[in-house]
């Protein structure tokens, strides 16, 4: 992705269909939604929000392991695909989300610190042999 610098989404579905491959390999997806980001671009502006999808990105790249893709799914969606169990996956969840509550930016402007950015998670597991692509 062009202003986060992680993967876009071409990059996701060509990883989803290289882990649908093994039909006995595990495969688990975290879907990260960026809470009330509407409303955080129609207060601060388009370059804050821009600001704040490139800080989460680096948050995303901090929280994945080797065995996984961290993607911008979409406008404020992001995703982690990863290698392994949901166990995994919900772990990875948390650690961003820990991460995420940490997160300070600070407008350039007038000095005025954006924080308490949330996102809601989501985690799915494919169990092996439950779909092959063919």
């Amino acid at each position: 992705d062009a202003l986060t610098k992680v993967g876009n989404r071409r990059a996701f579905d060509r990883r989803l269909v290289e882990l649908f491959q093994d039909a006995d390999a595990e495969a688990t997806l975290v879907l990260v939604d960026l809470d009330h980001f509407k409303k955080l671009n129609d207060t601060y502006g388009h370059l804050m929000g821009d600001k704040v999808l490139q800080g989460v990105a680096k948050v995303m790249k901090k929280a994945c392991p080797d065995n996984a893709l961290a993607a911008r799914y979409g406008g404020e969606e992001f995703a982690f695909l990863i290698q392994g169990s949901a166990t995994t996956g919900a772990s990875i969840a948390e650690q961003t989300r820990q991460l995420l509550s940490k997160l300070l930016l600070r407008k350039k402007s007038d000095g005025q610190v954006i924080d308490n950015i949330t996102a809601s998670f989501g985690v799915a597991q494919r169990n092996k042999g439950e779909y092959q692509n063919n």
